[in-house]
């Protein structure tokens, strides 16, 4: 009985709002003002969305999904047709004109949110979908941690990767500067260091180079302050270490035997700082 009610709720609300809506294109007795019809069709929407609850609350759901699914198809076409008229006017379907067409729009979808209640909830979700669900989801965290640690990674990677490349390419600049920086100097070295090498001999000694020679065939750069430097930059306090191996001393049995000598030269000050020599040639 209730459900009864429901109904005959709905279809006199319907009936209503289409009353008020075919007034505003064919006149009808009672409904000549704006004001009037536009109350008229907020009441027939009230009535239908009360009916529509009564229906709701007294038809199984079952019932209710299928004759909600054939009913809502009479609104869901109206309107469509409504959207098709505003661009090209359909008069066989009472919609000559563009206004008919958006009273026809306005009309349909008011009906689709008044009949909106009929339909029914969907089923609860059950524990395995839970439980899917809230695994897909510890999944997507688990991807997305991965990808942000992968990403980190790689920055980390990249960021190491151009570290070692400036280090390399500074590597590099010092030490074509110290090689430049020695070529630079290999001469006055020659002149200062070469007396003190002679000086090393504990009996006699010859050169071996030939006249006009260098005397010196490698020299390496070092500085006191930061002496862990292989290639240390060039400062105040740098000095070049020379080293070569074309001088021969004689041992106590007159016998003349190669020796390698090392001067630790600072250009700045034109001195010596310290010259050593080892039995034996360079590598």
């Amino acid at each position: 009985m209730t459900a009864m009610v429901g109904i005959l709720l709905a279809l006199v609300g319907l009936g209503i709002v289409i009353a008020a809506f075919a007034s505003f294109v064919y006149p009808l007795p009672g409904l000549t003002t704006k004001r009037g019809r536009g109350w008229t069709i907020v009441a027939g929407y009230c009535v239908i969305l009360w009916g529509s609850i009564i229906i709701r609350q007294t038809v199984p759901e079952e019932i209710r999904e299928s004759f909600v699914n054939y009913i809502m198809l009479v609104p869901y076409c109206a309107f469509i047709l409504s959207i098709i008229a505003l661009i090209r006017p359909l008069p066989s379907c009472w919609m000559p004109t563009r206004k008919q067409a958006r009273y026809g729009c306005a009309l349909t979808f008011g009906l689709l949110v008044a009949i909106s209640p009929l339909r029914p909830e969907p089923p609860p979700l059950t524990s395995e979908e839970l439980a899917a669900m809230a695994a897909e989801a510890k999944r997507e965290e688990e991807e997305a941690e991965a990808r942000r640690k992968a990403e980190e990674a790689e920055a980390e990677a990249e960021r190491i990767a151009e570290e070692r490349e400036r280090a390399v390419q500074e590597v590099e600049e010092r030490r074509e500067a110290i090689k430049e920086w020695g070529e630079d100097h290999i001469i006055p070295a020659k002149t200062r260091c070469e007396e003190h090498i002679e000086q090393l001999a504990k009996y006699d000694f010859e050169w071996t180079q030939g006249w006009g020679k260098p005397i010196f065939s490698q020299w390496i750069a070092h500085d006191p302050e930061n002496p862990s430097y292989m290639f240390p930059p060039i400062t105040e306090s740098t000095i070049l270490v020379y080293s070569g191996d074309k001088i021969k001393f004689q041992n106590g049995f007159g016998v003349f035997q190669h020796y390698t000598y090392t001067c630790h030269y600072h250009p700045d000050s034109k001195t010596v700082r310290k010259v050593t020599s080892s039995p034996g040639r360079l590598n």
